[in-house]
């Protein structure tokens, strides 16, 4: 009987081990880090719900004709960068930060945007932002999900 408690306990320490290292992991994912860099916008969605039910939904893919990019810096800063029909138009990034599971990035106008973040890793971002409003008894919600490839 002693050596099946042997192998009982020896089961045990290797889960032991084995969930520990898949929580490190999954805290490990929204680092700060992994933002660093050149992200470029592959997929923009756009939904539109009516009273909690879907009522129009668009995607658009990148292209030559609609490029669009954010640069985050390690100190905090950056740019947002679209460039439609070859014309490249800047926004500079005051600052952005990551709390929890949201980016929350503020422009040089000091406007700022906060995205619930779906997925982060060192190559794939993907990143949503909605606003909700009820106009004549009807509750609207629009969500811009936006996917994003590091470069």
């Amino acid at each position: 009987i002693q050596p099946i408690m042997k192998k009982i306990k020896l089961i045990l320490a290797v889960m032991a081990v084995l969930f520990t290292s898949v929580s490190c992991l999954e805290k490990e994912v929204l680092k700060d880090s992994h933002l660093y860099g050149k992200w470029v916008v592959t997929e923009v969605s756009y939904y539109e719900y009516e009273n909690d039910k879907l009522s129009f939904s668009e995607t658009t893919y990148a292209s030559t004709n609609f490029n669009w990019y954010f640069q985050f810096t390690n100190d905090g800063k950056g740019q947002f960068v679209r460039i439609e029909e070859g014309v490249p138009y800047i926004t500079e990034i005051k600052s952005w930060v990551l709390l929890d599971d949201s980016l929350v990035i503020r422009y040089e106008d000091d406007e700022s945007e906060t995205y619930k973040i779906s997925y982060l890793n060192r190559s794939d971002l993907q990143m949503s932002e909605s606003e909700a409003y009820t106009e004549d008894g009807i509750h609207y919600q629009e969500v811009y999900s936006l996917t994003l490839r590091k470069l």
